[in-house]
C-alpha cells in the first residue's frame, strides 16, 4: 500500500510541464554496443527513406519545396508561398496547436521553420542552377527507340489513392470524382492531420531544434547560422526520426 508521501513524490515529479516549455527527457545510460546499433538503425532508416523518396520523386526530390505537416510537395517556388498562406495550412497548424497543446509562440516558430526550410532550398537551387536540366531529361530516355513504344509524358499524382494519372482534363475530373477517391481522400486527410501532430513533436523535441526555440522567445534570430550549424537538416533529421518524413 502507498504512503501519502511516496503518492506526493509520484506527483512532483509527473508535474505538468507549463506552457511554452518543454520537458527534458530523463537521461538513459546505455552501453556503447547498444549506442551503436541505435546509430546504424537510424542510418539505414534514413537511406531507406531516400531510396524510397528518391524512387517515388526522382532524383531531385531534395531540391522540392515541402510543408512537412500537410504533407505538401512542389517543385515551383511560387505554389509552396500560396500554400503556406493557404487555409488548408493554417488549419493543420491549428489542429497541431490544440492536439499537442502548443502555445501560440511555439505554433508561430513551427511555421517560420518551414519558411526557412523553403528559403534554405532555394538559396540550393540557386547554387545548381548551372546544372542542365536538358541533359537530365535527355538521360531519361536514353536507349529507348521507337520500337519500344514508349513515350515521355506528364501524369498527375493521387496521394490520398496513391496513382498516377494523364494530366487530362477529362482523366482526373473522371477520377476526382469517382468513388474510390471519394472515399479514400477522407481517410487520406484523417491520417494526415494526425501525423502533422506527431511530425510536429518530433520537430520541437529535436535537440537542435529546442536550441533554436530558446533564442525564437528570446526575441533573436534563431535561423541566423555560423558554418557549423544547418537548419534545413535539423529538421530533416527531426521529420526522419519521427516515422518516416512527410509523404
Amino acid at each position: 500500500m502507498e504512503t501519502s508521501a511516496s503518492r506526493g513524490t509520484k506527483r512532483m515529479l509527473m508535474a505538468p510541464v507549463p506552457a511554452g516549455k518543454f520537458a527534458k527527457k530523463q537521461r538513459v545510460e546505455m552501453s556503447i554496443s547498444t549506442v551503436e546499433e541505435k546509430r546504424v538503425r537510424v542510418r539505414e532508416k534514413r537511406r531507406r527513406r531516400r531510396e524510397k523518396n528518391c524512387e517515388k520523386y526522382g532524383d531531385k526530390h531534395r531540391l522540392a519545396f515541402t510543408c512537412a505537416f500537410c504533407k505538401f510537395r512542389t517543385f515551383e517556388d511560387k505554389d509552396i508561398e500560396k500554400h503556406f498562406g493557404s487555409t488548408y495550412h493554417h488549419e493543420t497548424l491549428d489542429y497541431i496547436r490544440r492536439q499537442a497543446k502548443f502555445d501560440d509562440r511555439v505554433i508561430s516558430f513551427l511555421h517560420d521553420c518551414m519558411v526557412h526550410k523553403f528559403r534554405k532550398t532555394v538559396s540550393a537551387l540557386c547554387k545548381l542552377h548551372n546544372l542542365s536540366d536538358q541533359k537530365a531529361n535527355l538521360k531519361i530516355m536514353e536507349g529507348v527507340t521507337e520500337d519500344d513504344y514508349m513515350r515521355k509524358m506528364e501524369v498527375v499524382h493521387c496521394m490520398a489513392c496513391n496513382i498516377y494519372i494523364p494530366a487530362v482534363f477529362s482523366s482526373v475530373q473522371q477520377h476526382r470524382c469517382s468513388p474510390l477517391h471519394l472515399k479514400t481522400k477522407v481517410v487520406y486527410k484523417e491520417q494526415l492531420k494526425r501525423e502533422s501532430v506527431l511530425t510536429a513533436k518530433a520537430i520541437i523535441n529535436n535537440d537542435s531544434v529546442k536550441i533554436r526555440y530558446e533564442k525564437y522567445i528570446k526575441g533573436e534570430d534563431p535561423f541566423v547560422m555560423d558554418t557549423k550549424e544547418d537548419t534545413r537538416s535539423d529538421l530533416s533529421e527531426a521529420e526522419d526520426d519521427k516515422m518516416g518524413n512527410y509523404d
